[in-house]
């Protein structure tokens, strides 16, 4: 399974292609710059809840100049769904990881005690990899901190994720805690 987003810069039609079939396709908006954008690395257990949109005031405040790329939007939703659809399995990382590279910046929330979920984790670290700046906010002040360096022992295993965001075996959302 492999996912490929490609941007093209001066008509800027963005499309998602995967296993040879195109998901999402659409002229976004003619322009001469390009947008400057900021990731919003969150738990799912976030996702379109108050502290998401109070995150998100605060992003669009600070980081005035910059498109947020929220992963909760019903746009990637739809895009994780198809992919899935097509393989239950479907290791969907990569599709997020994509759209990191094609921000300026990534704001990552890590869960109250300071543990990055897995999946923020990896968006951070390919965030670095490209050299892109990355920022940490705190759940409770939203107090922002410049992160140079990622400290593995910082970050749960994908099985300590699921645990703090699913009540297993059902799946069903935990609270954010």
């Amino acid at each position: 399974m492999q996912l490929v987003a490609r941007f093209i810069m001066h008509v800027n039609i963005v499309e998602v292609l995967y296993q040879g079939g195109v998901y999402m396709q659409g002229a976004i908006k003619p322009h001469v710059e390009q947008e400057k954008k900021i990731y919003f690395a969150h738990p799912i257990n976030t996702y379109h809840t108050a502290l998401e949109d109070e995150c998100l005031e605060f992003i669009r405040g600070t980081f005035h100049e910059h498109a947020i790329v929220n992963p909760s939007d019903e746009s990637h939703r739809i895009i994780v769904s198809e992919m899935k659809r097509h393989d239950s399995n479907a290791n969907v990382m990569g599709y997020f990881e994509n759209l990191v590279i094609a921000c300026d910046i990534v704001l990552v929330l890590p869960f109250p005690d300071g543990k990055w979920g897995a999946g923020v984790y990896r968006e951070a670290e390919i965030a670095l990899e490209h050299h892109k700046e990355v920022w940490h906010i705190e759940p409770r002040t939203k107090f922002i901190s410049l992160v140079t360096k990622l400290f593995p022992g910082d970050a749960l295993s994908v099985e300590e994720t699921r645990a703090r965001v699913y009540n297993l075996p059902e799946r069903t959302i935990r609270p954010y805690a």
